[in-house]
């Protein structure tokens, strides 16, 4: 299926385009943001989803090919497709939002990547967590009004 989606790419450019090195040139406008790169390396993990969204259901922008997602963590995807490095200063909050991205692309080596490196989610969810303290602290609170009031 996927050398069928190239099939279609390529007639797609029949008529002409850059060519890098032997390799078409895309142009991609992600949320906005404009990106130029190679076929070659939007292609570079073979478990990604880009022949699915270029080919299969392409929405064209002033002559990008159109994604409807955040340009700021494209720029770390498509520079992770080039050189098989994620090249950021660690932040747990950027770390789960490229995870997010990694899925929607379908980059099983990103996702994998990235899943390595989060801290092991809580057992509960942290609201629960929160609900368990407070009553904590509450419990401590009455035992230390108790202990004043028996000293008096």
């Amino acid at each position: 299926e996927k050398e069928r989606s190239m099939d279609n790419l390529r007639g797609m450019w029949a008529g002409g385009g850059s060519v890098v090195g032997g390799d078409k040139v895309v142009k991609l406008n992600v949320g906005g943001t404009l990106f130029q790169t190679t076929m070659a390396t939007l292609t570079q993990d073979k478990s990604s989803n880009f022949i699915k969204l270029i080919v299969e259901r392409p929405v064209f922008v002033d002559g990008a090919f159109f994604i409807d997602r955040d340009g700021t963590h494209f720029r770390h995807i498509l520079n992770f497709l080039r050189s098989g490095v994620l090249n950021i200063k660690y932040d747990i909050t950027l770390s789960n939002e490229l995870l997010v991205e990694a899925d929607f692309y379908g980059l099983q080596s990103l996702k994998d990547l990235l899943q390595a490196t989060l801290p092991i989610a809580p057992k509960k969810p942290i609201s629960e967590e929160i609900r368990r303290l407070e009553q904590e602290i509450k419990e401590l609170r009455e035992e230390v009004k108790q202990n004043t009031n028996n000293k008096s």
